[in-house]
């Protein structure tokens, strides 16, 4: 009898044992469970972010773009206005010339100012005007001659 009871015993601690095994593999698997379900919301919230920062980068390389494309007409317009400011200048050149010359008059200033805004092939006043050898009795006179003198 002691041998049964003994044997009983020691079913009761295998039985008891197995019993703890099975918790703890239970606790395991929820764990495991848990730990899976974890892993995988992680690795579709790392997809959802990647396609964001794809989208950003979409637009960032778009308002580059834009960006770079706003410089390029920023400096046209700086070269468009320096070239207007060299004509302006150029202008300021010639009216000093008219001011030199006594006898040109507002029409030649006109059509320096369209010859530089527009391109117009203009004849200088000394060109239009001081042509000796289309006409060369003008300028004969002791005024002009004193006036050419000036000019000189």
């Amino acid at each position: 009898m002691n041998n049964i009871l003994q044997e009983i015993k020691r079913v009761q601690n295998t039985i008891f044992n197995v019993q703890k095994e099975i918790k703890t593999l239970k606790r395991r698997v929820a764990a495991y469970k848990g730990w899976t379900k974890r892993y995988r919301k992680q690795q579709q919230d790392l997809r959802q972010e990647k396609e964001e920062l794809q989208k950003q980068v979409t637009q960032l390389s778009t308002q580059i773009e834009v960006g770079q494309k706003a410089k390029n007409q920023r400096d046209n317009a700086i070269a468009e206005l320096n070239n207007l400011i060299a004509k302006i200048e150029l202008f300021k050149v010639a009216c000093e010339k008219a001011d030199k010359i006594r006898y040109a008059d507002k029409y030649y200033l006109i059509k320096e100012a369209e010859n530089l805004l527009f391109g117009e092939e203009v004849l200088t006043p000394t060109e239009e005007i001081l042509d000796y050898r289309d006409s060369p009795q003008m300028f004969t006179d002791p005024a002009s001659i004193n006036r050419s003198l000036l000019d000189k």
